[in-house]
């Protein structure tokens, strides 16, 4: 019986290696690596706020993830402004598990939680802002405070040389007693428009 040549050999070679290669195709390890992410899906009582995971931003809610790295987790979601005031945000540490799907509800209709160090990205930039916001808020209140206080103690002094102009005219004792009520409530306007003034005048230089 004539043996098979060496050609007959390497053909059958050749067709073991590419079956091999055909039964090695699904990528095992694309499906393991698949396999240790985990899906997320984030959403909030009010919608279009921020998603930040290891604070970096992923996209705004409802959010849907389908590749977040294994393990623990800090998310933060923050309002359309966080640097209003009123800003709102809310954050959770979670820790995922290797091809977990996991729903997270947020809640950020309460105001004033965002606090400096919710986020360390923008935590500087916010802190800035609602300094600013701060000191432009005392500016008109401090402001506004020395004005009306100056226009009272105007009107209350006016009122007072009128009752006095009375009195010395018809010599009625509640015109003398009016008067004085008058001068005191102008000296206490007087004296707070200073204040106002005076804070006005710091925080301005403070500037």
């Amino acid at each position: 019986m004539k043996r098979p040549g060496f050609g007959v050999i390497l053909i059958a070679m050749q067709c073991l290696i590419a079956a091999v290669g055909s039964a090695s195709d699904g990528h095992p390890d694309d499906s393991t690596a698949a396999a240790s992410l985990s899906r997320l899906t984030v959403s909030a009582d009010a919608d279009s706020a921020t998603v930040y995971i290891d604070g970096q931003v992923k996209g705004i809610t409802p959010l849907s993830l389908d590749s977040v790295s294994s393990g623990t987790r800090k998310l933060v979601v923050i309002g359309r402004n966080p640097a209003s005031w009123f800003s709102k945000s809310d954050s959770m540490t979670v820790v995922l598990a290797p091809g977990e799907a996991r729903r997270l509800m947020f809640s950020i209709l309460t105001p004033l939680r965002l606090g400096p160090t919710a986020l360390p990205e923008v935590s500087p930039l916010l802190q800035t802002q609602n300094d600013q916001n701060g000191r432009l808020v005392a500016l008109y209140a401090s402001g506004g405070i020395a004005v009306a206080a100056g226009v009272a103690a105007a009107y209350f002094k006016i009122s007072a040389d009128d009752r006095n102009a009375a009195y010395q005219m018809t010599g009625n004792p509640a015109l003398l007693d009016e008067r004085r009520r008058l001068d005191t409530a102008s000296g206490f306007a007087f004296a707070a428009m200073q204040v106002g003034l005076a804070v006005f005048s710091y925080l301005l230089l403070a500037e």
